[in-house]
């Protein structure tokens, strides 16, 4: 199927699919097009862990994608579900470099600005 064509919910169930991994760039742009264009609310705290998951280990495309839609969207995450994102981005920047490393690290700065 299109991607251009699917809907936010296929979308994001493709990007789940684990035979899309390494593919997965024009997905994610498309959900973000999809999203930026819909005219319904949607409640982007279910998709987070999603976005920086594309981010640790995400191809280049589907990292900036990614980062694109987390400073593109209003969150509003509970405490525990932002913490635990948190680590997870400070650990894997731990082992990060070049662009991944860069991406994290504006990710990071978007937690910091929601304290």
């Amino acid at each position: 199927m299109d991607p251009f064509e699917m809907t936010k919910e296929q979308l994001i169930a493709a990007i789940k699919d684990p035979s899309t991994q390494g593919k997965r760039g024009t997905l994610v742009f498309c959900l973000g097009k999809a999203l930026r264009d819909s005219k319904e609310e949607f409640d982007y705290s279910d998709l987070m862990p999603l976005l920086v998951q594309c981010i640790i280990d995400g191809s280049y495309e589907e990292a900036q994608h990614a980062v694109d839609i987390m400073f593109d969207s209003e969150i509003d995450l509970p405490i525990d579900v932002s913490d635990t994102l948190y680590n997870q981005l400070t650990e894997a920047l731990k082992v990060s470099h070049s662009w991944r490393g860069e991406a994290i690290r504006e990710v990071l700065r978007l937690f910091k600005s929601e304290e």
